[in-house]
């Protein structure tokens, strides 16, 4: 393992950065000074990618602090459908959107829009609307937007909205929006409850979108419990504050899980101890479905940043784990890659941040492979003006450069 390990640190290194081997670690020293250490005896013989990926929403620094603008991909496998019989998962596949939303947080005044398209032939958009509740969780309507008047893939945010037009609500007030709390969500006519579902996230807060599997788990599983088991965890935490509690949702289907506990403290191939046990909040037709948990703090953002915290449900049949879903944040300098030979390495990768191009008017580009890339988002300078309403966006490219954030789970 360590000369396969050096192999693939020297190849993707060597021209912008250092390594070395000590005892049992491989030390990588990042071009920005940063340290990684990664334990070289982890077995990862049977792993091809870890579908873990952060939520492809961003938060545009417009140099003005009384405004905030996000911007948001809207995808079906962010939507949370306890009972499968009112979602049609074969509506829709082509089918995408981006969500934008605008605040003056001294005026409190929302503005915005959400852009669609490929809505099958057969459906049509019904509602568009702003709602609240963490990633993997579902919450009350804020505010419904209203169709577009001039383009009939638009619907905006009824000009002159205000935070106090959704009094008597809960979650309106900006903390809960602050700390990943709102969220888009188109619904059609195949798909009332919801097709496409987009978290809003700031900057310094990070959703992790997981998939649970049988041969993460180890030792590995043997029989599953059904034909059809899966599960979707989303863990929603603070990147720089480990006193904020982390938020933990996960959704299973296709048996009743006993328990849903995260674990710390076990890379991948590796177990850990469980530091936050989830509770069962599962409707009582749906026994075992959904659990939740934001009463702990994280135990170290460190080790949560180097990629050793996963998801483990557990079932009856297989009482010690029977998904288990790593948990990768964009922070993790590494992906598994598999290469011509059949061997699974561990890759470095570099994140590159968001730049302005100019204080007045600028274009955000996302060139982080986690996070999806726009193109031509016009911003103003100056506080939010109505005719910054009519600007759109005129394209999102889904640059994924991995197996695991091309995975689409209705």
């Amino acid at each position: 393992m360590r000369r396969l390990l050096s192999i693939a640190l020297f190849a993707s290194l060597t021209s912008c950065s250092s390594y070395y081997i000590e005892d049992d670690t491989v030390v990588l020293v990042l071009p920005d000074d940063n340290i990684e250490i990664l334990d070289s005896k982890v077995d990862v013989s049977y792993f091809n990618d870890i579908p873990s990926a952060s939520i492809e929403s961003v938060e545009v620094d417009t140099g003005f602090s009384e405004q905030k603008i996000f911007i948001t991909s809207l995808a079906a496998n962010q939507e949370v459908n306890i009972d499968p019989s009112i979602h049609d998962s074969t509506a829709n596949l082509n089918a995408s959107a981006v969500g934008l939303l605008v605040i003056n947080t001294e005026t409190k005044t929302l503005s915005g829009n959400v852009t669609f398209e490929n809505i099958d032939l057969d459906d049509a958009v019904t509602h568009v609307s702003l709602q609240a509740s963490a990633a993997g969780s579902n919450g009350p309507t804020l505010l419904e937007l209203a169709p577009s008047k001039t383009d009939p893939q638009v619907f905006n945010i009824p000009l002159g909205t205000k935070l106090h037009d959704l009094a008597g609500i809960i979650g309106t007030d900006l903390s809960t929006l602050l700390s990943a709390g709102w969220y888009f969500n188109l619904k059609t006519k195949r798909n009332p409850a919801g097709q496409l579902r987009g978290q809003i996230v700031p900057n310094d807060i990070d959703v992790i979108r997981v998939e649970l599997e049988a041969e993460q788990q180890i030792p590995r599983v043997t029989k599953k419990s059904g034909p059809n088991v899966s599960a979707v965890g989303y863990f929603t935490y603070n990147k720089v504050d480990a006193s904020v509690y982390p938020i933990a949702n996960v959704i299973v289907r296709g048996f009743e899980a006993i328990q849903v506990n995260l674990h710390c403290g076990g890379l991948v191939g590796k177990a850990g101890p469980v530091k936050i046990p989830l509770n069962d909040v599962s409707p009582a037709d749906f026994p075992g479905t959904l659990f939740t948990s934001n009463t702990k703090p994280i135990a170290s953002l460190t080790a949560l940043k180097r990629g050793t915290y996963y998801f483990n449900a557990l079932s009856s049949l297989n009482p010690h784990g029977e998904l288990r879903g790593q948990i990768v944040t964009s922070a993790l300098p590494f992906e598994l890659n598999k290469t011509q030979d059949n061997s699974n390495l561990l890759i470095a990768t570099q994140s590159t941040n968001y730049k302005v191009t100019n204080t007045s008017e600028f274009t955000v580009n996302a060139a982080n492979p986690l996070v999806f890339p726009v193109s031509n988002v016009s911003v103003s300078s100056s506080p939010i003006l109505p005719s910054y309403l009519d600007k759109r966006i005129d394209k999102v490219q889904h640059n994924r450069v991995s197996n695991n954030i091309n995975r689409h789970t209705p």
